[in-house]
């Protein structure tokens, strides 16, 4: 019986991944230091134009002032109000919202920035008396959390983890609704004919820049303001993915690889969730490992499907600490020989393509999930068996350049999968270690594969597209101490998984593929 090599998960891919999070870190620090200056000065920079906005008496200053001059509260109890309903939503989103947390923050100090702003005007400073309305900023306060929390609160008591969405929203509309409003009244002057008498006011319509003011500059500073906060409240990425490729090409694998990077060092608040069908895959797939570890024997734990098999594998991860995303991958695992079909299937509307399948006998479900998933996909991922190529077979891609052909617009990834046979060749050829230097080993892939006039002529096609490298880390063995459903007869390249002392795969090269995943290009 033969021994299982083991080691520790980061044993070997410890420095590209040192690597990959120094320069995870310092992208997300470029972002973090940008997205505050742009907070404060945005801030300190608009203040002025808003107390301009406030003395011009405009129709916003009218409106304000009605419950005023309705005796229902003082100037001094509505601006409390209204600050408590900002500050409750942005305290759900500071203390209880764990992806917008650090935006909470900005969001403080931009606040303090402009209320400090607008001291200057005699709007906030000295004219609030927050001792004698109290009872209103607590009133605020409890109108912005039940209007931003109101349906997330219930989730939050029991234990789950929360996405405050409806105060995000709120604090954009607010936001953007005080920002847009000043910058029209600062900068437009129309008449008020209903409340004026007409001899006094001047009928036209202009543009004009207050003193100190210019035009061009406020409508800059109010844009890049409003996309900010557009991007402060961003939960979701806006990039989907979808896989595809030929027979045995490592599709289910790719996708299991990419869920366990995504589990490594997170919280259980960003912990990846698979859908229905991986999470039925996951189990399997840990009972085959189980059974490996306890036995001394390893094989791949994920076969090959059925003509007439397909399941829709996918999941949902965090992508970022700074400025968190949620990111979707997905794909349907379906028999590889399907992949001759795609280019079709997918120029068809849905009644051509139930005719179609039912004439040849094909799964319908399967052929509607490829077809709606290449449609919805931004970024599409074609896989490149590195094993058939290192063992002189056809890769099987064909239908790839038509496929590229036919959804021109989208984004396509290369990802070479099995790229453990290139490891040995790499550290003979170059004597560096792929772990530590994987941008050479990528390069050294990208040069290999791309010999093949097939493969360059794809990356020239899908233009802008490199060769990304994943694979787990493996060892060789022999056909009868690790025979499960392997023909001994079938001469090629066998290599079966190197699992941890845990019992586990070890992914490499998919830190890097998250990090795309996440960024979207």
């Amino acid at each position: 019986m033969e021994t299982i090599e083991t080691r520790t998960p980061d044993a070997r891919s410890t420095p590209i991944r040192e690597r990959l999070g120094a320069f995870t870190d310092n992208h997300e620090m470029i972002s973090v230091v940008a997205y505050f200056l742009v907070v404060v000065g945005a801030s300190a920079m608009l203040a002025p134009m808003l107390g301009l906005a406030w003395e011009s008496r405009g129709l916003a200053y009218r409106l304000v002032l009605i419950p005023v001059d309705l005796g229902v509260l003082s100037l001094a109890s509505f601006t409390v109000l209204l600050l408590g309903v900002w500050w409750g939503l942005v305290v759900l989103l500071l203390l209880f919202d764990t992806k917008k947390r650090l935006q909470g923050l900005f969001l403080v100090v931009g606040t303090l920035t402009a209320l400090v702003g607008l001291c200057q005007f005699g709007l906030v400073c000295g004219n609030l008396n927050l001792s004698g309305n109290l009872e209103w900023l607590g009133a605020g306060l409890l109108v912005g959390v039940l209007l931003g929390g109101l349906r997330d609160i219930p989730g939050l008591l029991e234990g789950r983890k929360t996405e405050f969405r409806d105060a995000a929203q709120w604090v954009f509309y607010l936001g953007s609704l005080l920002v847009v409003v000043g910058f029209l009244e600062a900068h437009v002057q129309y008449p008020l004919p209903i409340l004026e008498s007409s001899a006094s006011v001047d009928s036209g319509v202009g543009l004009a820049d207050p003193a100190g003011r210019n035009l061009l500059v406020d409508a800059a500073l109010t844009s890049v303001f409003v996309v900010t906060l557009g991007r402060f409240i961003e939960y979701d990425a806006e990039t989907n993915f979808f896989v595809l490729g030929p027979s045995q090409s490592g599709k289910s694998l790719l996708m299991l690889g990419a869920y366990y990077q995504a589990t490594e060092g997170v919280t259980n608040e960003m912990d990846p969730v698979p859908n229905s069908e991986l999470y039925h895959l996951l189990g399997e797939v840990d009972d085959k490992l189980m059974r490996m570890s306890g036995s001394g024997n390893s094989w791949w734990p994920i076969p090959g499907n059925d003509l007439d098999e397909s399941t829709r594998l996918g999941f949902e991860f965090v992508h970022g600490t700074a400025f968190p995303k949620n990111v979707e991958v997905q794909t349907v695992d379906y028999a590889g020989e399907w992949l001759s079909l795609v280019p079709d299937i997918i120029t068809m509307d849905d009644a051509q393509l139930r005719e179609y399948v039912d004439a040849e006998g094909f799964n319908v479900d399967a052929m509607e999930d490829i077809k709606h998933g290449v449609a919805a996909a931004d970024v599409l991922v074609l896989t490149i068996d590195v094993e058939k190529h290192v063992t002189g077979q056809s890769l099987d891609i064909g239908t790839y350049h038509e496929i590229v052909e036919k959804t021109a617009g989208k984004t396509v990834l290369l990802v070479a999968t099995k790229c453990d046979l290139l490891v040995e060749p790499f550290e003979q050829e170059t004597g560096l270690d792929p772990y530590s230097a994987f941008d050479d080993f990528s390069e050294y892939v990208e040069r290999t594969l791309t010999r093949r006039e097939q493969v360059r002529s794809l990356v020239e096609r899908a233009t802008g597209s490199t060769i990304h490298p994943v694979w787990f880390e493996t060892r060789p063995a022999s056909y009868e101490a690790d025979g499960d459903g392997v023909d001994g007869g079938e001469e090629r390249i066998h290599r079966v998984p190197s699992l941890t002392a845990d019992g586990h795969l070890v992914p490499v090269g998919f830190d890097r593929l998250l990090d795309y995943f996440g960024r979207g290009r």
